[in-house]
């Protein structure tokens, strides 16, 4: 009984990486990485979307994670085709982007983005309030007779 705790301690002098097998490390990678920025209609970041990767060829993800604070995702594709990259805020807005990836490099499509000054918005949405305002009234002027 004994030799057991010297026998165990020989084994591991001998033999120091079969003492580390459950170890972990990282080493910098020298690969293009797709990176994409998701945003809202007036510029604020999708925080948090949820965004899934679809591989060339395929419905099922490839990857699936979440943009950062700034609305950014990255990722690098391992074949070439046309990738899919699909982000859902959870409360309405989802937004799809397509990655072309070739041997000579990639392209992303140009970015769909509805460009409307928020001059425009809000004098939208005054017109609106105006029109609704007097739809209802004439309504109520209507149900009096």
């Amino acid at each position: 009984m004994k030799l057991i705790p010297g026998i165990v301690l020989l084994l591991v002098a001998l033999f120091p990486i079969m003492a580390q097998g459950h170890g972990a490390g990282y080493e910098p990678v020298d690969e293009e990485a797709v990176a994409i920025r998701f945003a809202y209609v007036l510029g604020e970041p999708m925080t948090g979307a949820e965004v899934q990767v679809m591989p060339p060829g395929s419905q099922a993800p490839h990857q699936v994670a979440r943009a950062d604070r700034d609305g950014r995702f990255a990722f690098v594709p391992d074949r070439p085709g046309d990738w899919t990259v699909i982000a859902d805020d959870g409360a309405g807005h989802r937004v799809q982007a397509v990655v072309s990836v070739s041997a000579e490099g990639m392209q992303l499509e140009a970015p769909r983005r509805l460009a409307v000054p928020q001059s425009w918005l809000l004098g939208g949405l005054l017109i609106s309030l105006l029109v609704n305002a007097g739809l209802v009234s004439a309504l109520l002027a209507a149900r009096k007779r």
